[in-house]
């Protein structure tokens, strides 16, 4: 698990100048000038111990990037918790095995691994294709944006299928009537276009491209899993959202 970052405590908690160290009248709400000598007074609250305090512009930029490391701290624990029957196991493992200390991302992925097998397993179909997302996120976090693009594909195709979550069932007359995929109930999220939207750019692909890649991955997916619709179906449903989007025209 990631050691909490300790914050150096910057800024002053007291309504003084933090240039020509005069009182102030009040503890100012927001950014203001010093009335005694004209400089930039701003004002943040720092997260070492959560006070508001006046500081100069090259502090609050300090205090900026210490928020920024808190908020990442933050998303880590959050993540920890939500996979921890599997995130301390793996975390062993794999200091045994490599002889350091992986990274959170490198556990993240086993964890995410092991999630995806047991989803398939069960049959649950729309878990599967949300851990295929939080990897496809955590592609993005990494820069790997070939790899969080190829991933947003196969999730953009597995919600064309309309992945279900069918739990123990294993009765095949259950399973036909409530089958795996269902294609009457597809839809796109907002949130895995938003992302392709930004990589068509970052990418600097064109819809050629990006068609050629569709069909290469959601052929090999539709293999895999055995999904109800064609790719080029799944691709006429994706490219329509996309250009509803307004970034692949």
């Amino acid at each position: 698990m990631v050691t909490r970052p300790l914050h150096k405590h910057i800024g002053c908690t007291e309504p003084i100048c933090p240039f020509c160290s005069k009182a102030l009248k009040k503890f100012p709400a927001r950014k203001t000038k010093c009335p005694n000598c004209n400089n930039s007074i701003f004002v943040r609250t720092r997260p070492s111990d959560r006070n508001r305090v006046v500081l100069t512009e090259k502090d609050a930029i300090e205090i900026d990037r210490q928020w920024d490391v808190e908020s990442k701290y933050n998303q880590i624990e959050r993540e920890y918790f939500e996979v921890k029957e599997y995130y301390d196991s793996l975390q062993a493992a794999y200091v045994h095995n490599w002889g350091r200390e992986p990274s959170h991302h490198d556990i993240l992925w086993g964890v995410y691994n092991k999630q995806l097998m047991e989803h398939a397993q069960k049959l649950n179909w729309g878990l599967y294709r949300n851990t295929r997302f939080r990897m496809a996120q955590l592609l993005l976090q990494e820069g790997k944006h070939q790899a969080a693009l190829e991933t947003l594909i196969e999730v953009c195709y597995i919600d064309a299928n309309g992945p279900r979550n069918l739990g123990v069932i294993t009765d095949s007359a259950l399973l036909i009537q409530f089958p795996p995929f269902d294609p009457k109930n597809t839809s796109q999220a907002p949130a895995v276009l938003s992302h392709i939207a930004d990589l068509f750019d970052r990418l600097r692909l064109d819809e050629h491209r990006l068609r050629r890649e569709f069909f290469s991955i959601s052929s090999e997916v539709q293999k895999n899993l055995e999904l109800p619709r064609s790719p080029e179906e799944a691709w006429q449903e994706v490219i329509h959202q996309l250009v509803l989007f307004g970034d692949t025209e």
